[in-house]
């Protein structure tokens, strides 16, 4: 008889073996490869939320609106008779008297609004960036904006997991009022639905670029008539994504406005104009002599 060939036990083993290593090495891959997926849909969530509002404050702070940033404040002196007031000044002013959201009048008679940080994580101004949902609904262009962060009592979900944490922090968010913009009674923002931004944010900065000290401050307050002129903001944030791990950005904002130099700062550069014009001319005519001589 033939002897028969076969796999001996040893040998099934062994491949047995290295067969249930490479299972364990597939499972593992596996495993790893959708770890590294839904953390990386977790960042881009975030990552998106967070340029989402930055995108959409720069829209809303670029169109922001204010008579200041073209215009002087309106002056009651006749500018004539400095001692005598212009007539029906006083009744025009009086206009603004316990007004909530707007300071008074320019030179030209527009109001101007009164913006506001009354706390750094809480940013309010008026804004020409509105655009309406619908075609025919009655709101204009202008709106009162407020950003700032609010902390929302999350509902169980029936579906989710009892066991998952809800994030750290609070939530950043956007309120808008359209009603009347001219109003100058309080606006409760408090009242008005928020459009939540960024969940998790722990820290909520807002900044205002000071012209004098040249550097940014947490108050509008401690600037010039910063309440109602406003060259840059910056903003600085500080979150918690869905790994647990802390993040912080921050961006600067300029308004799409024109230059405008006011009043006192014009009456300055012409003197100091007039000064080298007077300097040129004198070092002319200290030419002309000498040449006069020479003749």
């Amino acid at each position: 008889m033939k002897n028969q060939s076969g796999m001996s036990l040893i040998e099934v083993l062994i491949a047995i073996f290295l067969l249930a290593v490479i299972m364990v090495s597939v499972i593992q891959s596996t495993s790893r490869s959708y770890e590294i997926k839904d953390f990386n849909i977790n960042l881009n969530e975030e990552n998106l939320a967070l340029s989402a509002f930055y995108q959409r404050f720069s829209w809303d702070f670029g169109h922001i609106y204010s008579p200041r940033y073209h215009s002087n404040v309106f002056v009651s002196q006749d500018p004539n008779e400095p001692e005598k007031t212009v007539p029906g000044s006083e009744e025009f002013l009086s206009r603004y008297q316990g007004n909530r959201n707007f300071s008074g009048p320019n030179d030209t008679g527009l109001p101007i609004p009164i913006f506001k940080s009354e706390q750094k994580n809480t940013f309010t101004f008026l804004t020409t960036g509105y655009r309406r949902k619908f075609i025919n609904e009655k709101n204009s262009q202008f709106a009162w904006i407020q950003y700032g962060l609010k902390k929302f009592e999350e509902k169980p979900d029936d579906n989710s997991n009892d066991d998952a944490t809800p994030p750290e922090g609070e939530t950043l968010v956007r309120r808008v009022y359209t009603q009347n913009p001219w109003t100058g009674e309080d606006i409760d923002f408090d009242n008005i639905k928020s459009q939540r931004i960024l969940d998790g944010v722990t820290s909520l900065v807002f900044k205002f670029w000071d012209e004098e000290r040249l550097k940014f401050v947490d108050s509008l307050r401690e600037m010039n008539d910063g309440q109602s002129l406003i060259r840059a903001v910056k903003i600085e944030i500080t979150y918690t994504d869905k790994e647990g791990e802390e993040r912080t950005s921050s961006q600067i904002f300029l308004p799409l406005t024109l230059r405008f130099v006011p009043e006192t700062e014009k009456e300055l550069n012409s003197l100091r104009q007039e000064f080298e014009d007077d300097d040129d001319d004198d070092d002319d005519d200290d030419g002309d002599d000498g040449d006069d001589g020479d003749n």
